[in-house]
C-alpha cells in the first residue's frame, strides 16, 4: 500500500506544475510559471531562427535553409489548397501555429523528470513541466487566440456588415435571428474547445503514460520507452500538423459564412 502511495505520489509529481500563486484569486491566480518560460522561449526561438535563416539566403542552401524552406512549403500548399486567394493572410498564421506547436510538442522525447531534477539542484522540491502543450491553459489560449485573429481577418475580407448579416441570417434566415446567433455561437465554441482538447488530450496522455514506464520494471521499461518514443515522434508531429489544419479549415468556412 505504501509502495502504490509512493508510486502514485511520484507521478503526480511529475506531473505537477511550477505554480506561483496571486493571493485573493483563487484558482485564477494560479500562474503556471513553467510552461509560460517554455512556451515564451519556444516561439521567441523559432521566431529568431527563421529571422536569422531568411537573411542568409543562399543558392545553394544549408541545411537551416532547407528546413526552414520545407516547412513554408508545407504550409503554403496546405493554406492554398484550402484558401488559395488568402494565402497571404492565413499563411503566417498557420505557419507561426504549426512551427510553434510542433517545437512546443517536441520536448515530450526529453525525460519527464529533468525539469524537477533541475529545480532539486536549485534547492526546489517544486516540479518544472517542459511541455507546454500537456497544459490545457497553454492549448486554450492558442485556440482562443486562433479564433480571434480568424475573426478579425473575416470581418477584413467581408466587411463588418456582411460579418454581423452572416451571424443574423445562417443558417435558418433573418427571420430567426436569435436561434441563428445562438447555433453560430455554440459551432464557434465548439471548435475553440475541439482544438484545445485534442491537442491537450494527446500530449497530456502522452505525459502520462511515459510516466508510468518510468515506474515500471526494467523488462517492460526499456522495450516499452523505445516502442513509445517512436510512435510519439509521429503523435507529436500529427498533432502540430491536425492544429494548423483546422485553423485553415475553419478560416475557410468563416469566409463561407
Amino acid at each position: 500500500m505504501n509502495a502504490d502511495a509512493t508510486l502514485t505520489d511520484n507521478i503526480l509529481h511529475h506531473l505537477s506544475f511550477c505554480k506561483h500563486e496571486i493571493p485573493g484569486l483563487g484558482v485564477w491566480g494560479n500562474i503556471h510559471v513553467d510552461v509560460l518560460l517554455i512556451s515564451a522561449v519556444m516561439f521567441f526561438l523559432v521566431g529568431s531562427g527563421f529571422y536569422y535563416v531568411s537573411r542568409q539566403l543562399h543558392i545553394k542552401p544549408s541545411f537551416a535553409q532547407n528546413l526552414c524552406e520545407y516547412f513554408v512549403d508545407l504550409v503554403r500548399k496546405e493554406v492554398q489548397g484550402t484558401c488559395p486567394h488568402y494565402v497571404h493572410m492565413i499563411g503566417p498564421l498557420a505557419l507561426s501555429l504549426f512551427l510553434g506547436i510542433l517545437s512546443m510538442n517536441a520536448l515530450d522525447v526529453l525525460p519527464a523528470s529533468l525539469g524537477g531534477k533541475v529545480m532539486g539542484l536549485m534547492g526546489s522540491e517544486k516540479n518544472f513541466r517542459l511541455v507546454p502543450t500537456a497544459d490545457l491553459n497553454i492549448t486554450m489560449a492558442l485556440a482562443v487566440f486562433s479564433f480571434f485573429t480568424i475573426q478579425f481577418k473575416a470581418i477584413y475580407i467581408r466587411g463588418l456588415g456582411n460579418f454581423i448579416k452572416g451571424w443574423l441570417s445562417q443558417p435558418f434566415g433573418i427571420a430567426v435571428f436569435p436561434i441563428n446567433i445562438f447555433s453560430r455561437f455554440v459551432e464557434e465554441l465548439s471548435r475553440v474547445f475541439s482544438l484545445a482538447m485534442r491537442l491537450f488530450g494527446n500530449i497530456y496522455a502522452g505525459e502520462i503514460i511515459f510516466a508510468l514506464l518510468a515506474f515500471a520494471p526494467t523488462w517492460v521499461k526499456l522495450p516499452g520507452v523505445f516502442a513509445w518514443c517512436i510512435f510519439h515522434l509521429l503523435i507529436i508531429y500529427l498533432q502540430a500538423f491536425i492544429f494548423t489544419m483546422l485553423v485553415i479549415v475553419i478560416f475557410s468556412l468563416s469566409l463561407d459564412h
